[in-house]
């Protein structure tokens, strides 16, 4: 359900998109389709690792990986020491 939502939100948002950023609408398109690309292309090397890996440990991995910048500014500390 999620990839659909984000699959096609870009032919709603495009108009706004290209509206706010003055970007014509072929430039963003293409960007999408890029990442697109992109993303089939990681999809290969992160199957492989998941099979080698297993899904636990590349789910760890990975969560942790994006939730890392979200929890290192803590308290207004930009080190991310400081844990009151």
């Amino acid at each position: 359900m999620s990839w659909g939502i984000v699959y096609y939100a870009l032919p709603v948002l495009n108009p706004e998109i290209t509206a706010a950023t003055g970007w014509p609408t072929g430039a963003t398109t293409a960007a999408f389709s890029l990442a697109l690309v992109v993303s089939a292309l990681a999809g290969i090397r992160g199957g492989r690792i998941l099979d080698r890996r297993g899904p636990r440990a590349v789910m760890t991995v990975g969560s942790a990986a994006v939730i890392a910048p979200w929890t290192a500014p803590i308290n207004g500390d930009p080190s991310g020491t400081s844990l009151r």
